[in-house]
């Protein structure tokens, strides 16, 4: 049996219109052609499908009961073209992404929802990760893309696209130095250095880009002095942590935007440190149409936000440029 699509086309065209004529027109085919396409189809299937008079073309019983398998197969294909046209146009699928608390808590959430106001039928699967552990995720194909920094000697194997400059900062409780926001902002960085030497200092690993950076810089507050330290996988046990007078940590000032971290005060820097933030992938990867659409699109939406910063020190500056 080789039953065709065009043939079902034909058959359900004629099986609406009734007549052999005006299906023919309808198709933009010969009414001999048609008659031949439907005489084929009937001896494929064995069935007679129309009641054939001079006068009226109507369904048989056969083919009633053909005529609705035919609209579901025809349908299904139909609809199984277009999911596949969407999906090169990047209009469908799925796109993955690791990315630290800090931006992912902040940022990110209103891109996507923005984004899947547009492209309502693409979909996210979403991991909250260190720096570190976002380029082992990306340099194990685990994911499409990392939103994070650049940590160790993962350079030459990944993509990236600079989003955006965050300045770095202490955090703590102002219970903790009975401190006021005013007071601590006012306090210069060695005097707090001093203030903090001997207080426990929570901290996300060695693998994150804040370490990183404190190591690179060899700065006053990576070399301050510890009582002890609380290692926490995530900036959410951070905040807690800290929520509760233990400690105080070096967070990005997107960090400090985290809901949990309201009651807290931070402290930038001086002189300014700041952590890169890039849109990373795999330079061996071939992303689908749906994630380049999205790279290309939380792009644009950071592009724009230099434009219109929210607080003047998170954003990038207008002279940094993205690609």
């Amino acid at each position: 049996m080789n039953i065709t699509l065009r043939q079902l086309r034909f058959f359900l065209c004629l099986a609406n219109t009734k007549n052999f004529t005006t299906a023919s027109r309808s198709l933009y085919i010969s009414q001999p052609a048609l008659t031949r396409a439907i005489q084929e189809l009937e001896s494929h299937l064995s069935l007679v499908l129309f009641n054939r008079t001079t006068r009226k073309l109507s369904l048989t019983e056969d083919g009633l009961e053909f005529r609705s398998l035919a609209m579901r197969l025809v349908q299904d294909f139909d609809f199984l073209m277009q999911s596949v046209a969407d999906r090169a146009k990047g209009l469908e699928g799925n796109v993955s992404i690791a990315v630290g608390t800090g931006f992912g808590s902040t940022i990110l959430p209103g891109i996507i929802a923005n984004f899947r106001k547009e492209y309502p039928q693409i979909g996210f699967t979403i991991f909250d990760d260190t720096s570190g552990g976002i380029i082992r995720r990306i340099s194990s194909a685990e994911i499409d893309f990392g939103i994070g920094s650049i940590v160790g000697e993962s350079r030459n194997i990944l993509d990236s696209e600079l989003l955006l400059r965050s300045r770095l900062g202490v955090m703590f409780h102002p219970d903790l130095l009975s401190m006021s926001m005013q007071e601590a902002c006012s306090t210069s960085l060695e005097m707090l250095a001093k203030c903090l030497a001997g207080l426990c200092r929570i901290e996300s690993g060695n693998d994150t880009s804040i370490a990183d950076i404190l190591y690179r810089h060899d700065h006053i507050l990576g070399q301050a002095q510890i009582a002890s330290s609380i290692k926490s996988a995530g900036l959410t046990i951070q905040c807690e942590l800290l929520n509760k007078g233990l400690g105080y940590s070096i967070v990005s000032e997107i960090a400090s935007k985290h809901p949990l971290a309201q009651r807290l005060l931070f402290v930038p820097i001086e002189p300014a440190l700041c952590r890169e933030i890039f849109l990373l992938s795999l330079k061996a990867r071939t992303l689908s149409p749906a994630c380049l659409r999205f790279g290309r699109y939380l792009i644009a939406m950071i592009r724009e936000g230099k434009k219109t910063r929210h607080d003047g020190k998170t954003d990038p500056d207008p002279s940094d440029s993205i690609k």
